[in-house]
C-alpha cells in the first residue's frame, strides 16, 4: 500500500515504503494533477510532475514511469537511461 501526505498546496508526497529506517532523501515524490514529480524539503518543486510513476532517488537516480514504461532521472530531472523496462529496478539497501 503506497500512501502520501498531504500540503496546503494541494500536493501530495509519496511516503516509501521501501526505504531504509535512517534513510533521509532530499527529492521527495509528488502527486499533481495525476502525474508524480520531486519537491525538496521546503516543498518546492525541483522537477515538474510529468511521470505516471517515481520512486524515490537511490545513488543519484531515480525509476520514473512513463508511458507503460521504466526509466531513470537524475537529481536535475534529466532522463538518463529512457524508459525502456517493463518494471523498476529498485533496491531499498543502497
Amino acid at each position: 500500500m503506497i500512501s502520501f501526505m498531504s500540503f496546503d498546496n494541494g500536493l501530495k508526497r509519496k511516503k516509501s515504503a521501501f526505504a531504509p529506517k535512517n534513510y533521509e532523501p532530499s527529492l521527495f515524490p509528488v502527486e499533481l494533477g495525476g502525474k508524480l514529480g520531486y519537491i525538496n524539503r521546503s516543498g518546492k518543486i525541483v522537477i515538474e510532475p510529468q511521470f505516471d510513476w517515481a520512486e524515490d532517488f537511490h545513488m543519484g537516480l531515480a525509476a520514473v514511469e512513463v508511458g507503460g514504461k521504466w526509466g531513470y532521472i537524475n537529481k536535475i530531472g534529466k532522463m538518463v537511461i529512457e524508459p525502456q523496462f517493463d518494471w523498476p529496478m529498485i533496491s531499498p539497501r543502497d
